[in-house]
């Protein structure tokens, strides 16, 4: 593997946190048991598409690129001698530009440093550092513009503002790259790190994408999100109007969000780690008048709030499922806005959370589906031995109640104040407080390590809501036309 794709020393001991916290989640776990699959290999690989091409037109520094560039017949490919290439390039034609990472295209004026306009172009290997510093241009490492099946493979960019930039882009491949934006800016002072608007069927994947504001997807359908590393931004992946991607195998830590999903339909959200989002506004998964979402075999650790979902799913049609998830050591597990409805829980984790739920305005989650559950909390039994809880699961709690009727006294959260108001209310229970939530039959034990635990394809097959269609790297989310019954229970 080239040296300067091999992961640095804090991204190494980054994921070897994540594999050994997965060993201890899966200690002693029954061979029978469906254990959940979390991810822990995302970020660079090495592809062969860093090979350089073996019939190329040589360009060294000495060299105008852009006029190397314009002088290639379409088709050509370009390949770049280690050194600084000065400027801002423009490609407006098919071909390769290949280089080493020694070969830098380094921008000290204005202006996106590599703007595409051309479908097929093929970028490898080199280093982009620097871009211009106008918000209102957009001004990135590569911009895209109104092009099909761009690949950008393996290249590292630096103290760019915006790093990827693609508007109505179709087909595109964003892989193996490493983005850096300009981490001494505040948060919102950054730009992004990928940035997608009205792009589809496009892929991004194996990319390290550090300290940059966020990575958008705004009008962008149909695309792929997979093996990803997103880390210390504020929002790792922001759906809006973008219905039908897939977000597979990635690590988001240390963003203020790790995913938002906001006014998106028929989106999968599967086996990815959303660790260490901090903070007030800490969340690690949000929604926002979403719909027919599925959150599948995800890790959910160490956030302020696990998962926030406010007025999800908006429409009457539409349902969201989460199954097969770990919740663990957040302060509040999981937060509904109001109270929630159409929405199925199905053999999820509740352990280590300082909070297990909450819902604001003084509402409850009963009206949702509870389905085989774990909770740390459960204080029941199995005298029948099949793995599930004989008696039912109910919170209450009169110091969430008062949170949710009056939001200010969250402040007093973990603190004498409220320990003494719950405490009392269970020694001298002078009214039963308000039911939150119901699961009719509770794991008794967390779900990797259940014999009652349902497995992923039978709860997708009862509950499901989507159906994923994968072509040739390219990927379809379409809800399901056999119209499952996500309300049923067993």
């Amino acid at each position: 593997m080239r040296p300067e794709l091999l992961k640095p020393a804090w991204a190494a001991a980054t994921t070897a946190i994540v594999v050994s916290a997965m060993v201890v989640l899966r200690l002693a776990a029954p061979a029978s048991a469906p254990a959940t699959v979390f991810a822990v290999d995302a970020g660079l690989q090495e592809e062969d598409v860093l090979t350089e091409p073996s019939d190329c037109i040589a360009v060294d520094p000495s060299q105008d690129l852009q006029v190397a560039i314009d002088a290639a017949p379409s088709g050509a490919a370009l390949c770049l001698a280690p050194g600084n290439y000065n400027g801002t390039f423009h490609i407006d034609r098919s071909l390769t530009l290949w280089g080493p990472s020694e070969a830098v295209l380094t921008n000290p004026t204005r202006g996106s440093t590599l703007f595409i306009d051309a479908d097929d172009v093929r970028l490898a290997g080199f280093t982009i550092s620097g871009s211009g510093t106008r918000y209102h241009e957009l001004d990135s490492g590569i911009f895209v513009q109104r092009a099909a099946g761009v690949r950008i493979d393996g290249l590292r960019l630096d103290n760019v503002l915006f790093g990827v930039t693609a508007h109505q882009a179709e087909d595109l491949v964003l892989s193996n790259t490493e983005i850096i934006c300009r981490p001494q800016r505040g948060l919102g002072l950054r730009g992004d790190g990928v940035r997608f608007w009205e792009t589809r069927r496009s892929v991004v994947s194996h990319n390290r994408v550090q300290r940059c504001r966020d990575m958008v997807m705004w009008y962008s359908p149909d695309n792929l999100i997979e093996s990803n590393h997103f880390e210390e931004g504020r929002y790792g992946t922001h759906f809006m109007y973008s219905s039908g991607n897939l977000v597979r195998g990635n690590v988001f830590t240390d963003n203020v969000v790790g995913i938002f999903v906001m006014y998106s339909a028929n989106v999968r959200i599967d086996n990815n780690v959303l660790a260490a989002s901090s903070g007030a506004a800490g969340v690690g998964l949000g929604f926002k008048e979403a719909g027919n979402v599925e959150v599948v075999r995800n890790l959910i650790i160490d956030n302020t709030t696990g998962v926030y979902v406010d007025t999800s799913p908006l429409y009457i049609d539409h349902s969201n499922l989460f199954t097969l998830n770990d919740f663990r050591f957040n302060d509040v597990a999981l937060t509904f806005h109001a109270s929630p409805r159409d929405t199925a829980l199905v053999a999820n984790t509740f352990a280590r959370n300082s909070r297990q739920l909450a819902v604001r305005g003084g509402g409850d989650a009963t009206g949702i589906n509870w389905i085989h559950n774990y909770f740390d909390t459960y204080q029941g039994y199995d005298m029948v031995g099949d793995g599930w809880g004989d008696i039912p699961h109910e919170m209450r709690s009169t110091s969430e109640q008062l949170i949710g009727n009056y939001p200010d006294v969250e402040f007093f959260t973990n603190t004498p104040v409220l320990f003494l108001i719950e405490t009392a209310s269970r020694i001298a229970p002078l009214y039963q407080p308000q039911l939150l939530m119901r699961d009719e039959q509770p794991l008794i034990q967390p779900v990797a390590h259940s014999d009652g635990a349902p497995d992923f394809d039978t709860v997708l097959e009862e509950h499901g809501l989507l159906t994923i269609i994968e072509d040739n790297g390219k990927v379809r989310v379409e809800l399901r036309t056999d119209d499952p019954d996500s309300s049923s229970s067993d």
